[in-house]
């Protein structure tokens, strides 16, 4: 399911996937010959996510470029009090919400991809110990 478009490679398309390891959003062009590495981890306390249809971002959509908002149903006991056990966010700019659940966004430099190169590593760690990044409009070009 697609969540919104990718910032980085400008042609995939961010969307949500699970594997062994958890809920993944990440580019649709990762296995392309345009290899885009965008992926955000998603909290491991979610016994469930999903992407519901027609509801979108107000503040992060764009024309054209319409960003959904992300479903959340938590196990019980594995979230802070003040989070819902059921949530529906914008993974963009919730900023408490990424806050909280250590979700990390990937940061220009640490995202690869055969259309805009990136000079470091060539995957994303959102769980690593990095400071949060500063809220920003997520159609601004990333800085060089």
């Amino acid at each position: 399911v697609e969540a919104f478009p990718c910032q980085f490679c400008q042609t995939g398309r961010i969307s949500l996937k699970k594997n062994t390891r958890g809920f993944v959003l990440s580019c649709s062009n990762y296995s392309s010959p345009h290899r885009c590495s965008y992926t955000i981890w998603l909290p491991k306390e979610a016994s469930s996510v999903s992407i519901p249809e027609n509801s979108f971002c107000g503040n992060c959509s764009r024309p054209g470029k319409q960003v959904s908002k992300v479903q959340f149903t938590f196990r019980p006991g594995s979230i802070p009090p003040h989070i819902d056990r059921e949530s529906t966010v914008c993974i963009l700019c919730d900023t408490d919400f990424r806050s909280d659940l250590n979700v990390r966004l990937p940061r220009p430099g640490q995202v690869t991809s055969n259309n805009r190169r990136s000079t470091s590593a060539t995957t994303t760690n959102n769980r690593a110990n990095t400071t949060p990044s500063t809220r920003r409009n997520v159609w601004e070009e990333p800085p060089s």
